[in-house]
């Protein structure tokens, strides 16, 4: 069934009227289904085998449909199930190359920043998100760095959108994985002014909204991972980030948050940083 939709994808691909978006959707959205996990027991779901085997036919398709939709009127709907399908296809490092080989990389930055000076908030998420996957793959780092004004981007919209934790746990989730063990990207995001403090103003915002909004817990241990990962490999990124004091914002996420996921990366972060009493105070 998913092998037939492919072809459905090539062809109404193109047009660019309401039915035929909302054929080239239901393509998409078929695709998502059948690669997002429905059971946790990896020997139980079969998202992962079905991506493996529908990815590298799908993939070229679903980069070129996109590309074709850049500077086209399409509804967000339509942009965010061909990310999406983007992102769950992408299920690992070959995925991931091919994904990356037939240009995915800049449309996607590209369909994000239109997004953002846009204001679709739903568009730069499933952008983002499927960037962020990309650059789980450490091949697809370097190529991501080279792409036009990457970080210079990224920082803008941390910058007007850092009260929206939905995007802003996608940003700083991308910046996470383009950070780990790629002292280059630390040197890329120390380099662009602004940038760090971009981070740690989003971090900052995230944390008076998490009374408010319980999702804004996921864009700080987002921060926290990406501080980290800048600065455990980066002296340039560790002695900026001092400067900037990200080790105050660090200690009051991990004083003020319970034991978990979230208190784990903040104390995480501050030991890389060199704070020697990073470890949580008994309560």
């Amino acid at each position: 069934m998913a092998s037939a939709a492919l072809p459905v994808l090539e062809s109404v691909g193109r047009a660019t009227g309401e039915d035929e978006e909302e054929g080239l959707a239901a393509c998409c959205s078929l695709l998502s289904a059948l690669t997002c996990a429905d059971d946790d027991t990896l020997p139980s779901s079969s998202a992962f085998a079905n991506a493996r085997s529908l990815g590298k036919g799908a993939l070229p398709v679903l980069v070129r449909t996109l590309s074709l939709r850049e500077g086209v009127p399409t509804s967000p709907s339509t942009l965010v199930a061909l990310c999406s399908a983007i992102k769950q296809l992408s299920a690992n490092e070959e995925l991931c190359a091919v994904a990356a080989e037939h240009g995915a990389l800049g449309i996607l930055l590209r369909h994000f920043s239109a997004a953002s000076k846009a204001g679709e908030e739903s568009v730069m998420r499933a952008a983002c998100a499927a960037l962020r996957q990309l650059c789980s793959s450490d091949s697809c780092k370097a190529a991501f760095l080279d792409q036009d004004d990457v970080i210079p981007r990224l920082a803008s919209a941390l910058k007007r959108y850092n009260t929206r934790p939905l995007i802003t746990e996608q940003v700083l989730g991308l910046m996470t994985n383009l950070a780990l063990r790629n002292p280059a990207a630390s040197l890329a995001l120390v380099g662009e002014r602004g940038c760090l403090d971009a981070v740690l103003r989003a971090l900052t915002a995230a944390a008076m909204e998490r009374t408010t909004d319980p999702r804004a817990a996921s864009a700080m241990r987002q921060g926290c991972m990406a501080i980290r990962n800048m600065g455990v490999r980066c002296e340039e990124a560790k002695t900026e980030l001092l400067a900037l004091h990200a080790q105050d914002v660090l200690y009051s996420i991990r004083d003020s948050s319970a034991p978990g996921a979230l208190q784990d990366a903040a104390s995480a972060a501050l030991r890389d940083l060199g704070m020697l009493d990073y470890l949580p105070k008994a309560r």
